[in-house]
């Protein structure tokens, strides 16, 4: 771990204010969504506080410190208020953690990083590995539904995490939690650990640095997490105690992750396992910068099952698909009124959400939100580049084609550049909505504008792919003001997965196209040159219906260092993509 994370400073930038997030000494708190409001403005983004508790315990971990390694944190009576604080030192901490208390909105559990280094003035993050990692002993994980130990006499749940956040006892579930500013790594397939009972177990595949398996009011923020399968998972089922609620991923540096077929033949779907895979209502991610996965990993960056989503002011790298938005899995009763009042009439509302807040978590599953990002996507031939960088549909199959994503994408005030030749692709698309399109009641469509989306070859004098705006020509779109490659074709013809509906895909707004041959932005930072007249303000108001958003910020990515990356406010929202041009 080589970055570090700088104190918020302020300064100016042709007009922007830059602020730089890092360790300060105000005081942090969770951030719970207003689900009623009809759009999401940002949260106003916090700097990493890892202060002692003013109001409840503080816990010292470290060397020389009260509490010498996270074995010896009681964590399964932490109380609301307590801060765990994690003291840098050389050697990682090779433990496992599951956190299973409340705090309160007020007074959060939070479990932080306090940086050091060997020497004086040194910010590096405390580094907690999956490697070799041991389990304290009266740490109780809850068996998944198999309600089984695996062959190895392991609990089924405790392979599946370096920090697990659950409750053993079904009722319950863990409330207003803080992760930040901590180095997670090494809970990946090829590492084992003790576990709680004493015996060896290995990781899975499947293992996340951090697995939410339910909880409400997280926040994971200010984190270096690589060199795991997911870098955090998070799930809902059926049930209210096991829905999970309200999860914000805040300024986190992640890369590395993922997981490759294994040479003995085990593990045979690598490409299931994603940087990102989160399952909650109400989530927003931003100012995080996403690297690509580990070399030979086929999944993706973000896959997401949330109702509620926000992806806002990051960067993406490339992989198999960058932002992957599909259908939810098993927690149809806590959004979708027919099957809750199925549910309700046979088995009664006992653990269930109330009926209004099922009715509210629909009307947030209509409307998908992503915007102020950057998307780099670097398609090389057998690398990890995206054939289409954002999926909105389904994908398990015709027989669930009523359960894919519904509603509207706005995807705005994004940059989206693809890399590649020929050589290393025939053919490319921006969007693919796939089983998405079959949904029209009510319509699934993308709201695309304000975006710059340009396919730009790897070399000059090399032919670059055919580029599509959609995948298939059965997708529906409508186009406001974007800049374009201006040799893309809207729709592709990839062959429709059910027969009847090709070519009854409806993309509107061509007119409002802009474009050209050249890329209007560095191919490296995404960011054009000052005074690009074919960007500055090039874009249009938002929509009626996105009335009361605003485009407040825009990320500043530092790739030698991502965690010293940084966030500025936006001056000029009319501007075309993911940042204002300089004047």
């Amino acid at each position: 771990m080589k970055t570090s994370l700088n104190t918020l400073s302020k300064a100016v930038t042709f007009a922007l204010t830059v602020t730089s997030l890092g360790f300060a000494a105000s005081a942090s708190a969770v951030y719970t969504p207003n689900l009623s409001t009809p759009v999401p403005n940002s949260p106003a983004p916090k700097a990493v506080d890892c202060s002692p508790s003013a109001t409840a315990k503080t816990w010292e971990v470290g060397t020389n410190q009260a509490y010498p390694t996270l074995g010896d944190v009681d964590w399964n009576h932490l109380k609301a208020g307590d801060v765990v604080r994690v003291h840098w030192r050389a050697a990682p901490y090779a433990e496992k953690i599951l956190l299973s208390a409340s705090g309160t909105a007020a007074k959060p559990i939070k479990l932080c990083g306090v940086p050091g280094g060997p020497h004086d003035g040194d910010k590096l993050l405390p580094t907690i590995t999956g490697e070799n990692a041991v389990t304290r002993a009266d740490l109780a994980y809850q068996n998944d539904d198999s309600g089984n130990y695996d062959a190895d006499g392991v609990f089924t749940l405790e392979h599946y995490g370096l920090i697990t956040i659950q409750h053993k006892t079904f009722e319950l579930k863990p409330k207003n939690i803080i992760i930040e500013g901590l180095h997670l790594t090494g809970a990946n397939q090829f590492t084992s650990f003790t576990a709680a009972n004493g015996k060896l177990g290995k990781h899975d595949r499947f293992t996340a640095c951090i697995r939410l398996q339910k909880g409400d009011n997280v926040t994971i923020r200010g984190n270096e997490i690589e060199n795991c399968g997911h870098a955090v998972f998070a799930l809902s089922r059926d049930n209210e105690p096991q829905t999970s609620r309200n999860l914000l991923l805040e300024s986190n540096y992640i890369h590395g992750n993922g997981a490759i077929a294994a040479a003995d033949g085990s593990d045979t779907s690598p490409e299931s396992v994603h940087s990102m895979y989160i399952q909650t209502i109400g989530m927003t991610a931003q100012f995080n910068y996403f690297g690509p996965n580990r070399a030979g990993a086929p999944g993706g960056i973000f896959k997401d099952r949330s109702v509620g989503s926000v992806v806002r002011y990051n960067w993406f790298s490339e992989g198999a698909r960058i932002l992957d938005f599909v259908e939810p899995q098993s927690y149809n009763t806590s959004f979708l009124l027919k099957d809750y009042d199925a549910f309700v009439a046979q088995y009664g509302t006992k653990d269930m959400p109330t009926r209004a807040a099922v009715a509210k978590a629909y009307k947030q599953f209509q409307k998908t939100y992503v915007y102020g990002n950057f998307i780099r996507n670097d398609v090389k031939a057998g690398g990890q580049g995206a054939y289409a960088p954002v999926h909105f549909g389904g994908d398990e199959g015709k027989a669930h084609n009523k359960r894919v994503r519904q509603g509207r994408l706005y995807f705005f005030n994004n940059t989206v550049l693809t890399i590649a030749d020929y050589a290393d692709s025939s053919r490319l698309n921006v969007f693919d909505m796939g089983y998405g399109s079959l949904d029209t009641t009510p319509a699934t469509k993308i709201e695309s504008f304000n975006n710059i989306i340009h396919l730009q070859s790897r070399h000059s004098d090399a032919p670059r792919p055919d580029y599509y705006v959609t995948r298939h020509d059965f997708e529906n779109i409508n186009l406001g003001k974007n800049w374009l490659t201006s040799d893309a074709q809207l729709q592709g013809s990839d062959a429709a997965e059910i027969a009847g509906l090709a070519g009854t895909g409806v993309i509107d707004g061509v007119a409002n196209l802009t474009g050209g041959s050249f890329s209007p932005v560095n191919t490296d930072t995404l960011i054009s040159a000052a005074g690009n007249a074919a960007l500055l303000n090039a874009g249009q108001a938002l929509p009626a219906e996105l009335a009361g958003l605003t485009l407040e910020y825009q990320f500043q990515a530092n790739h030698a260092n991502p965690l010293l990356s940084k966030i500025l406010l936006r001056s000029t929202p009319n501007d075309l993509g993911a940042a204002a041009v300089a004047p």
